[in-house]
């Protein structure tokens, strides 16, 4: 039975652990990395009454 032996799985594992907190650094975008300030704002102007949720 030919296929991917227990030593090469728990290697792989070890190296996808170790590389998660790293991981940060990767998904960081241009403008959070630059420290500008972003104005946000309201699409009709102020916020409303009722929160009734987000998606």
């Amino acid at each position: 039975m030919s296929g991917v032996d227990r030593r090469t799985v728990i290697k792989g594992a070890a190296a996808a652990a170790a590389a998660a907190p790293f991981s940060w650094a990767l998904s960081r975008t241009a403008a959070a990395a630059d420290g500008d300030d972003t104005e946000l704002h309201w699409l009709e102007g102020s916020a409303p009454e009722i929160h009734a949720g987000a998606t």
